[in-house]
């Protein structure tokens, strides 16, 4: 997850392995790498998935943190 102005501010590395094409939801607690609480605003997500075969694929969004 990253400040909107570019700033790491929390990684999230879970491993899954499913033969579907869903996964679970990621949980986050909203929190930094530091464990303080991030304040309200704008945050990019930006997941990562690895497959088996060595491909990978990568998807950002938009997350906002209201107060």
């Amino acid at each position: 997850i990253y400040s909107i102005t570019g700033q790491l501010v929390k990684n999230i590395n879970q491993s899954f392995y499913n033969d579907g094409f869903r996964i679970g939801p990621i949980n986050w607690d909203g929190k930094s790498n530091n464990g303080y609480p991030l304040s309200a605003g704008l945050y990019i997500a930006n997941l990562n998935i690895n497959l088996e075969n060595g491909m990978s694929e990568s998807k950002s969004i938009r997350i906002a943190i209201t107060p």
